[in-house]
């Protein structure tokens, strides 16, 4: 459910400046969605970084989590999986990092 659309100068920003693209209430991440939509955009964060798709099994080996697995990329990228964002809209930095990164989202609306 989307449910506010803004124009992209009044999106949260990145440290680097760059905006996000869509902001998700953290309520709905584990009632509405797939959990693993944040190893997709922690992954998708350290794709753009090496310009290259990373491709994972389909299951992680007995004993590993895909937690561990991901932190650890992350780590070895130099990557952190939460960023302190500005938000434009108070005019400051929000109070606590949030994780951002790279997903992709289907827009279900006919044209």
């Amino acid at each position: 459910i989307v449910s506010k659309i803004i124009p992209q100068d009044q999106m949260p920003r990145t440290k680097d400046g760059k905006p996000l693209d869509v902001v998700l209430n953290q309520l709905s991440i584990f009632s509405r969605i797939n959990s693993s939509l944040i190893y997709e955009m922690l992954l998708g964060k350290l794709a753009r970084k090496n310009g290259k798709p990373i491709i994972t099994p389909g299951f992680t080996k007995p004993g590993v989590s895909q937690h561990t697995e991901v932190t650890r990329m992350l780590e070895e990228a130099g990557l952190p999986s939460e960023e302190e964002v500005y938000d434009p809209e108070i005019n400051k930095v929000l109070e606590n990092p949030i994780l951002v990164g790279d997903a992709y989202v289907i827009n279900a609306l006919e044209r």
